[in-house]
């Protein structure tokens, strides 16, 4: 199946796996980033902490960003390697009816071809 689902769009796969690395370094960076704003509190630099804070607001913006482009992109993925699936089914469904078939073409037809 899983090769079913990388086959319906491989740029949009390559794109998948692309944007959840950069969404995991992205988030990563983010919680890295608490301790230096930690830091610039307890030593009194409020211009570097304000700094950080907006760099941190920046990073979490964008990660949801990227984290919804991707949700959206994997249901779409999703949804066509289905669609291949179920046509693929199909396909094999109405083979089974032309070579006469009726138990196998019932069966394969009424539970997948809704």
């Amino acid at each position: 199946m899983l090769k079913l689902w990388l086959k319906a769009n491989r740029p949009r796969a390559f794109a998948l796996a692309a944007i959840s690395v950069v969404f995991q370094a992205m988030s990563a960076y983010s919680l890295y980033l608490i301790s230096p704003q930690l830091n610039s509190l307890i030593g009194g630099n409020f211009a570097w902490l304000l700094r950080l804070a907006l760099l941190k607001l920046a990073l979490d913006l964008s990660g949801n960003l990227l984290l919804a482009v991707n949700s959206y992109l994997f249901s779409q993925q999703s949804q066509e390697a289905i669609d291949s699936y179920r046509q693929k089914c199909c396909g094999a469904a109405m083979k089974a009816m032309s070579s006469g078939s009726r138990q196998t073409c019932r069966t394969t037809w009424s539970i997948i071809c809704k």
